[in-house]
C-alpha cells in the first residue's frame, strides 16, 4: 500500500507542458529593396540566398507553458509587422504589455517558454541591418554589407564581401571571411578566419583572428591571438596580445597586459611600442633591423649578449638608451620601443 501511495506521489508530481504555435509567412518584391532591416528578440534568425528576386519572410511564434491562458496571452501580445518602405523592407516583432520586464521574468520563464523564429530567403545582395537580443543568427554568403546589434547569443556566417558593423555585448561569433569590419565588442568572443581590415573597440572580449591585413584596436580587459597580420595599430590596458607573425608594421601602445610577437618576416617596415609596464616579447630570427630602446631602470630586459646592442646611461641615471643592428646594417627596418616598467625580451 505504502508503495503504490509513493507512485501516485510521483505521477502527480509531473507536470506537463504544452506548447502552441503561429507562423506568419510574406513574400515580398525585391525589385528596388537595398536594405532589409530586422529589429527582434528572443528567437533566432536564419538567412539564405536564392536567386529569386524576391524576399520570403516565414516568422514562426511558439509558446510553452503549463498553463494554456498563458500561452494564449504570449501569443496575442506579439505581433510582426513588415513594412515595405521604398528602397528598405522594415520587419520588426512587437510586444505588448504581457512582455513587460516584470511580468517576463516572473512568469514567462519560471512557468514556460517563448521564441520567435525567423527563416528568410533572399537575394545575397541586399545589405542586412539586424538588431536581435537575446538570439542566434545564421547568415549564408553576403555580397552586400551587414550591420549587427546582437547580445547574448551565437552568430555564424559564411563570407561577407561588403562592409560591415557589428555591436556586439555577450555575443559569441564565428565568420569564415569578411573584408572590411568595425566592431565595438563588450563581454564577447570572435573568431575570424580571414579579413582585410579590422578596426574598432572591445572590452574583456577574445579574438581570434587567422590572417586580417590591418587590425586596427582600442581595448581593455582582452585577449588577442592574430596568427598572420600584415599592420596592427594597437592602444590596450591590461590586455594579452599575441601575435604569430607580423609581416609590415606594428604601432602597439600597451599599459600593462603583454604582447607577444612570435615572428617578424624580413620585409618588414617598423616596429613601434610604447609599453607601460607590460610584459613585452619579441622574436626577431635572423631578421635585419636597426634597433632603439628607450627603457627606465624598473624594467627587465632580456636580450641576449649576442645581439651586439650597445646600452648606455639616458638623461638620468635611471634611463637608459639601448641601440644596435641586426643583420644587414642597411636594412630600413627599424624597432624603436620606449618601455616603462614591465619586461622587455628580444631573441
Amino acid at each position: 500500500m505504502k508503495k503504490l501511495i509513493g507512485i501516485l506521489l510521483v505521477l502527480c508530481s509531473i507536470t506537463v507542458t504544452n506548447a502552441k504555435e503561429e507562423t506568419i509567412t510574406k513574400t515580398i518584391d525585391a525589385t528596388g529593396i537595398e536594405i532589409l532591416k530586422i529589429d527582434s528578440k528572443y528567437g533566432k534568425i536564419i538567412i539564405e540566398n536564392w536567386d529569386k528576386q524576391e524576399i520570403a519572410i516565414e516568422a514562426i511564434i511558439s509558446a510553452q507553458s503549463k498553463k494554456e491562458e498563458t500561452m494564449e496571452k504570449m501569443l496575442r501580445n506579439v505581433s510582426v509587422k513588415i513594412n515595405d518602405k521604398g528602397n528598405y523592407l522594415d520587419v520588426s516583432t512587437n510586444f505588448g504589455t504581457f512582455f513587460s520586464f516584470i511580468k517576463f521574468s516572473n512568469k514567462l520563464f519560471n512557468n514556460g517558454d517563448f521564441s520567435i523564429d525567423y527563416y528568410i530567403k533572399m537575394p545575397n545582395n541586399i545589405s542586412l541591418d539586424i538588431s536581435l537580443h537575446n538570439g542566434d543568427i545564421i547568415l549564408y554568403e553576403r555580397d552586400a554589407d551587414v550591420r549587427l546589434n546582437h547580445s547574448s547569443g551565437y552568430i555564424s556566417s559564411q563570407t561577407i564581401h561588403g562592409k560591415s558593423s557589428f555591436e556586439l555585448k555577450d555575443s559569441h561569433l564565428k565568420i569564415s571571411q569578411v573584408g572590411d569590419l568595425s566592431f565595438n565588442t563588450r563581454n564577447s568572443s570572435l573568431m575570424i578566419e580571414k579579413a582585410n581590415l579590422l578596426k574598432g573597440e572591445s572590452y574583456n572580449s577574445k579574438l581570434e583572428i587567422g590572417e586580417v591585413g590591418t587590425f586596427d584596436a582600442k581595448s581593455m580587459r582582452d585577449e588577442f591571438n592574430l596568427r598572420q597580420a600584415s599592420q596592427i595599430i594597437v592602444n590596450s590596458t591590461l590586455t594579452d596580445i599575441v601575435v604569430d607573425r607580423l609581416d609590415m608594421s606594428g604601432i602597439l601602445n600597451p599599459d600593462y597586459g603583454s604582447v607577444t610577437i612570435k615572428e617578424i618576416t624580413p620585409n618588414f617596415d617598423e616596429l613601434k611600442m610604447n609599453s607601460k609596464g607590460a610584459q613585452v616579447s619579441v622574436f626577431l630570427g635572423d631578421t635585419p633591423a636597426n634597433i632603439a630602446i628607450s627603457h627606465h631602470s624598473s624594467t627587465k630586459m632580456l636580450i641576449p649578449e649576442n645581439l651586439g646592442i650597445n646600452m648606455r646611461f639616458g638623461e638620468t641615471q635611471k634611463d637608459f638608451i639601448t641601440t644596435g643592428t641586426i643583420g644587414d646594417p642597411t636594412a630600413p627596418s627599424q624597432i624603436l620601443i620606449n618601455a616603462r616598467g614591465g619586461s622587455l625580451q628580444l631573441q
